[in-house]
């Protein structure tokens, strides 16, 4: 067992590496700005640890627990907080940053650990930036798509009546199902290189007008109203296709959910056993 698991921020995609971790580690720690999430935190099992980024105690707290331990980054991009929390964690054994495929902007097509980021788009400069800090100290960079599980993604938003599809719905898109992202960090944590950058997505690119109307098929819902495409969010206006392979090659790593069929229809299946309300018609 390893000995300590340190979540620099703890947002979706921390507690499902929370989760994947269960057993491996003797102790997790989290980091929070928010008393009022720290019960949560404990029952999930992660001990909180209460910061403000540049407090000279948060600081020296989060060194102690980071020497020699796993640190798992995944915040938004801060100059600040960037800046000061790789220093303080540059001791850590090994440090993975959970990034954007974001930072490839405007560019379209295939995309894989070859490609070159958009560094003229002012949208994507701060996490370049940010990229660029965290490997400054050693991290494995994660470069991930959409993020989907039970209880957040496309689905919900679907279900919910809030999505758009943007313009006629044929620009690419690509996914990943959080437990299979967690998977990922958990082995980058043990294999990767430091220093390293992976380009982390399903198997199944697909534009997005296919799993719109997969999911509209599956929940017996209407199909979403369309607006232009520059209306749409920025995470929406890309038309890439993420290539995974080398990330799975390198780490040894088989997904479980390799396509959006087979992660939303896990999502659907287990929204309903939680009894949190019928999620089909």
């Amino acid at each position: 067992m390893l000995k300590t698991l340190l979540l620099l921020g703890v947002g979706n995609a921390a507690l499902a590496v929370n989760k994947a971790a269960a057993g491996s580690y003797e102790t997790v720690y989290g980091t929070t700005r928010q008393p009022e999430k720290c019960p949560y935190l404990l029952e999930q099992r992660i001990t909180p640890i209460l910061c403000d980024a540049i407090s000279p105690e948060s600081l020296g707290k989060i060194r102690e627990i980071a020497t020699d331990s796993h640190v798992v980054a995944s915040f938004p991009p801060d100059e600040v907080s960037d800046s000061l929390l790789s220093e303080t964690v540059s001791m850590a054994s090994k440090i993975v940053y959970i990034s954007s495929t974001g930072v490839y902007g405007g560019i379209s097509g295939i995309i894989d650990e070859t490609s070159p980021v958009d560094s003229g788009n002012p949208a994507t400069t701060a996490r370049l930036r940010a990229e660029h800090t965290w490997q400054g100290r050693g991290a494995i960079v994660l470069r991930a798509p959409a993020l989907y599980d039970t209880n957040y993604g496309l689905h919900k938003s679907l279900l919910d009546g809030k999505f758009r599809l943007p313009g006629d719905g044929t620009r690419y898109s690509s996914r990943i199902h959080l437990d299979d992202l967690a998977t990922i960090v958990l082995k980058a944590l043990l294999l990767a290189p430091c220093g390293s950058t992976y380009v982390v997505g399903d198997e199944t690119p697909c534009p997005q007008i296919e799993v719109v109307q997969w999911l509209c098929d599956r929940l017996h819902l209407e199909p979403p109203p369309s607006i232009p495409i520059e209306q749409a969010h920025i995470t929406q206006q890309g038309n890439r296709q993420i290539n995974s392979r080398k990330v799975l090659s390198d780490l040894g790593i088989s997904l479980r959910f390799p396509s959006y069929r087979d992660g939303f229809e896990q999502c659907i299946r287990e929204y309903d056993r939680a009894g949190e309300g019928a999620m089909e018609a």
